[in-house]
């Protein structure tokens, strides 16, 4: 994470400044913008991860299912009529994680973009940057876990006279699951000859179960964030009055 610049006086700890510049001073950063409640995004983002999380249960309790049918060998046209139902509901979840995903990356854009007004000068990053790691090869292992650390850090009004910004467990929370979701459903896919076979019906199962948990995590970094912005905004603008 960068060092935030204050405002100097030798008198005071450098670890506890009385006000950060970016409180009173406009940001210099090419792409900075005046503070825009990310409020919209975050509820829609939020309401699609409880879609998904509901679709999980649905897929989840149609996987418990078809393993049942195939461990006690029912018909092959019971088995095959349950494998389109499946089908069907694995299709549904995947349409509403591919928007779920796309309300993510804008939400990240909005809430990144607000880091000068919230007294970022030096940000590691732009909005466009910050939305786009999740689409580049190999880098979206680890960057937006690193843009999220920068996010958290920047928008918590609890650092806000804090020189080095530090992240919250729950991004690592929230990143180690996400990581562990992407395996589980490798695994699921590719792993198997037959999609609808035991092994790969368990591993979509269990790709499930960490997808709903990895959406509560998600739920609360959204809600946080978007709380911690507001927060820090309505701060920095009672200094700005106060000054």
């Amino acid at each position: 994470m960068s060092t935030e610049e204050y405002d100097f006086n030798p008198f005071e700890s450098p670890q506890a400044p009385a006000s950060p510049v970016g409180a009173r001073t406009k940001s210099k950063v090419k792409w900075a913008r005046p503070f825009a409640s990310g409020r919209v995004a975050a509820v829609v983002t939020i309401a699609l991860l409880a879609i998904v999380m509901i679709s999980d249960l649905i897929g989840s309790w149609c996987c418990f299912g078809h393993v049942w049918l195939l461990e006690h060998a029912a018909s092959p046209a019971t088995i095959q009529a349950h494998s389109r139902l499946m089908a069907l509901m694995l299709g549904a979840n995947a349409l509403a994680l591919l928007a779920t995903g796309g309300a993510f990356v804008v939400w990240t854009y909005f809430v990144y973009r607000n880091l000068p007004a919230l007294g970022a000068l030096q940000p590691e990053s732009t909005p466009v940057k910050a939305a786009g790691w999740y689409f580049v090869p190999v880098a979206w292992f680890a960057m937006p876990y690193v843009v999220m650390g920068e996010i958290w850090g920047q928008s918590d009004p609890a650092q806000i006279d804090k020189l080095r910004k530090k992240s919250s467990p729950l991004v690592k929370i929230w990143w180690a699951l996400f990581l562990a979701w992407w395996v589980a459903w490798y695994l699921a896919s590719f792993q198997a000859p037959d999609r609808f076979a035991v092994d790969a019906t368990n591993f979509r199962n269990a790709a499930l179960a960490i997808q709903f948990i990895t959406g509560i995590a998600a739920i609360l970094l959204v809600f946080q964030v978007d709380r911690n912005q507001q927060a820090k905004h309505d701060c920095i603008a009672r200094q700005s009055r106060d000054a």
